[in-house]
């Protein structure tokens, strides 16, 4: 068996190979990896033990005992490899561990694995989340690789299904610890499904399929790893490196495509040539800046419209929401969006007519001081986002017409791909983005230049509304997961009140644990600042409820 397989072995049933050959058909022999989590530490005689039928090859019923990666199971065998097993059987004493086998070709089977062995953490006001290093660690694992780009690119296609995504909607899926992830929400009615896969509380997600086409057998009847076929895209060529490039280039081709649209952002490119070889090295750098300014502010009011135009109307004047709750709905998720895309526009076409009439924009100071103080509404907007997309998502699973709308209108290019929840961030993640691009401009701002004292004025203005904004999310999240909380306590007899809503109560931190040597996370512990309560987890309907059997006063 070629060395480089690690850990498969061909699969194929005695019936089924008798009846190629009476046909006189080719035999193929189907290549199914096993993965064993102690492989390498168990003994020879643990090794060889029973195995599952693999799920996608429902025809195959026969049991087949688990290999050394350096054995081959050959047809010859097969009834002497059996009766070992049936042996071993007998001898049991019930501490052999059954692991699940797995096709990492089949989207299906790895987003299921991910899902049982993925950790979730709460970091700062992220619940449940996940950063892209460990993703791309537990995709090694399920793998069974060490190339992180193979993992990353499968980790992307699970993404691509919306199993999960960034928890700003900023970037795809990235292989850094300074990245956070968390499962997409979406409605599962398959209620036993999830808690027999043990799948985390906080996803609850529609089943992915798909087929990965890099890690699928070759198509061929006639392929065999001892001769492989004549197709360059062949996954058995290994020994002709065709695999590496083909990794290479789908890791390129978005690059590429970034690449060619950051070429169109650049000042540099939207100027003669003979003013930007006027303007000395330091000049050009600001000018950049500026520019990135005046355009990023073009694409943040084009999102507002975008979320006017393509949402707040369509179902104002749709059937999408009943009548009965349909302003509600509008006000709670997209609260006062409006008063920001005015905001935005403003300043947005000052800025660029400014741009129309230079070529080396002289300064920009003066304009942002004339707007920025009216920026109180992105305060007011990133107090209430945690309400508003609670409700967007309550809705979202009790409505099936709001959630046919999201799926078709988030494949319209307009959407980018971006669902609603990307651009619900939006307005708070661009307050805090002013400042980042402000003090790049200051620091190459000429000390006898206007901007040099406009800018930190503008800055010390945007600081105070940012401090603000924090005080009131924290406020408003906390408020917001203790009434959740309360409300998915379960009634427990001789259990005093957790008093969880009193409005001076802090949830302090949240997270899951699991039993000793049970890969279900099945506690729930939550630090307030009068209590450390433990509770277990339980569903109805398909939501999460939390009996507490244990707290501790502080």
């Amino acid at each position: 068996m070629d060395e480089n397989y690690g850990g498969g072995f061909d699969l194929i049933s005695a019936d089924i190979e008798k009846s190629y050959i009476r046909q006189n058909l080719p035999i193929r022999r189907q290549s199914l990896i096993v993965y064993h989590d102690q492989l390498h530490a168990r003994s020879e005689s643990t090794r060889k033990e029973l195995w599952n039928d693999m799920q996608p090859l429902s025809k195959l019923k026969s049991v087949f005992s688990r290999l050394h990666p350096n054995e081959t199971l050959t047809t010859s065998k097969r009834s002497h490899c059996n009766h070992d097993v049936k042996k071993k059987k007998k001898k049991s004493t019930g501490k052999n561990h059954h692991a699940g086998i797995i096709y990492t070709a089949l989207l299906s089977h790895v987003s299921k694995d991910f899902l049982k062995k993925i950790q979730l953490s709460t970091i700062g006001e992220y619940h449940d989340v996940f950063d892209g290093t460990t993703a791309v660690n537990c995709i090694l694992d399920i793998l069974n690789t060490n190339d992180r780009n193979l993992a990353l690119l499968v980790g992307r296609a699970l993404e691509n299904q919306d199993l999960f995504h960034h928890v700003d909607y900023k970037y795809k899926l990235r292989d850094s610890d300074t990245e956070l992830y968390q499962f997409q929400f979406i409605h599962h009615d398959d209620t036993i499904f999830l808690e027999t896969m043990s799948v985390p509380s906080a996803c609850k997600t529609l089943p992915i399929n798909g087929i990965f086409s890099v890690l699928t057998d070759c198509y061929s009847p006639t392929c065999t790893r001892k001769s492989p076929c004549y197709s360059i895209s062949c996954p058995r060529m290994k020994e002709k490196k065709i695999f590496p490039p083909i990794l290479f280039l789908l890791l390129m081709i978005p690059f590429l495509k970034k690449k060619k649209k950051k070429k169109r952002s650049l000042w540099r490119h939207s100027v003669p040539l003979n003013v930007v070889l006027g303007a000395n090295n330091l000049e050009q750098k600001r000018q950049e800046c500026i520019y990135e300014l005046i355009y990023t502010e073009e694409d943040f009011t084009k999102d507002m419209h975008y979320v006017q135009d393509f949402w707040i109307e369509p179902i104002r004047w749709g059937d999408i929401i009943p009548i009965e709750r349909r302003n509600d709905f509008i006000t709670d998720v997209f609260w006062n969006i409006k008063d920001i895309e005015r905001v935005s526009s403003a300043l947005s076409k000052d800025l660029t007519s400014r741009q129309d009439k230079h070529t080396i924009i002289p300064r920009i100071g003066d304009i942002l001081l004339n707007h920025v103080k009216d920026f109180q509404p992105f305060v007011i907007y990133g107090a209430h986002q945690i309400i508003g997309k609670h409700e967007y998502e309550l809705e979202k699973k009790r409505n099936v017409k709001l959630q046919q709308f999201a799926e078709k209108l988030e494949r319209q290019p307009e959407s980018r791909r971006l669902e609603l929840n990307g651009y619900l961030t939006k307005p708070t993640l661009r307050l805090g983005r002013y400042n980042l691009l402000l003090n790049t401009i200051h620091q190459l701002t000429p000390a006898n230049h206007q901007d040099y004292q406009d800018l930190p004025k503008v800055i010390r203005t945007i600081t105070e509304f940012m401090i603000l904004l924090n005080k009131k999310v924290g406020l408003s999240d906390n408020a917001f997961h203790l009434e959740q909380i309360a409300s998915k306590i379960l009634p427990t007899k001789g259990l005093a009140n957790l008093d969880l809503l009193d409005p001076k109560r802090q949830l302090i931190m949240r997270g899951k644990m699991k039993r000793f040597n049970d890969q279900t996370w099945d506690i729930q512990v939550f630090l307030f600042d009068h209590y450390l309560v433990i509770c277990k987890i339980k569903y109805q309907d398909g939501l999460e409820y939390y009996k507490v059997y244990g707290k501790v006063n502080l």
